[in-house]
């Protein structure tokens, strides 16, 4: 069963205009605030669910809402960050297991396979791999825009992670994406000064950007 939008009409927004989105929500310190403390916790997975599913509820409210969404659903946005999650895990499993090839060093520097045979091996491997592993998370990141907005736009999990149904997004937008993914990498890059605030900064700089993420998603044409 598909979802309606309020409104589906395009809206193209600035960069400043996204990144000031939250300011266009009187109450928007405690939902960012929520938002961050909760990115905070990804560990535990609930939390990042929930953050997932906010994403999806801002992702599904028309480009001319100025309004945040509300926390006050943490059981619809739990269906609804599970569905997203679940898209990203079935699209960008393979980058985070070449990825994962980053323990091979703390496997061959003094541990159990320091000075074997398979040391060697297995370095030249993670050598190798690791930068496919790089840009398959570049795709990634290509990619969540559109998952989020067949996210927001079904409550099917089926349809949520078919590749026929990004594939028929991503080409109702063909001339806009590059736009739309410039921005997005810009989006990703103005939150990277958190860091000099540890993780607590940078919790709460990536939600303010994946908010305006969730904005630029809500603008794309549905294909149906």
């Amino acid at each position: 069963m598909n979802r309606r939008d309020d409104v589906q009409q395009p809206r193209r927004a600035g960069l400043r205009q996204l990144w000031a989105l939250p300011y266009s929500d009187p109450g928007w310190p405690g939902k960012v605030l929520l938002g961050s403390a909760l990115l905070l916790l990804w560990p535990l997975v609930a939390p990042l669910l929930l953050v997932l599913g906010y994403l999806v509820a801002l992702a599904r409210l028309s480009p001319s809402k100025t309004a945040l969404p509300s926390w006050r659903s943490p059981g619809s946005m739990l269906r609804d960050g599970g569905r997203l999650a679940l898209s990203m895990l079935a699209y960008g499993w393979p980058a985070l297991f070449v990825l994962s090839t980053v323990a091979v060093g703390g496997l061959v520097i003094e541990g159990p396979l320091g000075g074997s045979r398979a040391a060697g091996a297995l370095v030249a491997l993670a050598v190798t791999v690791q930068p496919i592993g790089l840009v398959w998370l570049l795709v990634g990141l290509l990619l969540f825009p559109l998952q989020l907005r067949r996210a927001a736009a079904t409550e099917s999990l089926a349809q949520a992670l078919s590749p026929t149904a990004l594939f028929s997004l991503a080409r109702a937008n063909l001339r806009r994406l590059p736009v739309l993914w410039l921005s997005e990498l810009a989006l990703l890059l103005a939150a990277l000064p958190g860091l000099l605030l540890a993780l607590v900064g940078y919790a709460f700089t990536l939600f303010w950007a994946l908010l305006a993420v969730a904005r630029l998603s809500a603008t794309l044409e549905a294909s149906e």
